[in-house]
């Protein structure tokens, strides 16, 4: 059985999405509030990001570890993140979470059926949180 990954359209989201997917098996987890709740656990981040975005990145990781207690691993895929994250997701490695940086990507994900609907509090907290446009644009067919 393959592991889905979720994917994300947008770095903002990120948070909110960690907090709901984390360690990909399973049901989503909410992140809490700092409760530790994932400690022991492994979160492998994939993004576009290398050099000093990468290291800017990783202080959100941090401090994503440092409220939830979950380890994090970040999987840089260059500008290829089709191919790579495809690869992962095929050989049965997929990461627990994507940061996909385009619209088209996001929607061949979709049409590969990799995308993993986000639980109902994130879905809440992202309505609450972005313009519609931003949720269209991190959204495929609902």
């Amino acid at each position: 059985m393959r592991r889905r990954t979720t994917l994300l359209a947008g770095c903002t989201a990120l948070v909110l999405a960690l907090g709901a997917t984390a360690c990909g098996g399973g049901e989503p987890v909410a992140a809490g509030g700092g409760d530790k709740a994932l400690g022991g656990q492994t979160v492998t981040v994939a993004g576009v990001w290398s050099g000093s975005e990468q290291k800017n990145f990783q202080k959100v990781l941090d401090a994503f570890t440092e409220k939830t207690g979950a380890k994090t691993q970040f999987v840089s895929t260059g500008d290829n993140v089709s191919t790579v994250v495809g690869s992962k997701i095929e050989g049965g490695n997929a990461p627990d979470v994507v940061m996909v940086p385009q619209v088209g990507v996001l929607k061949q994900f979709a049409a590969q059926g990799w995308l993993k609907p986000l639980d109902t509090k994130v879905r809440s907290a992202v309505g609450a949180n972005f313009a519609e446009v931003w949720q269209n644009y991190g959204s495929v067919d609902g």
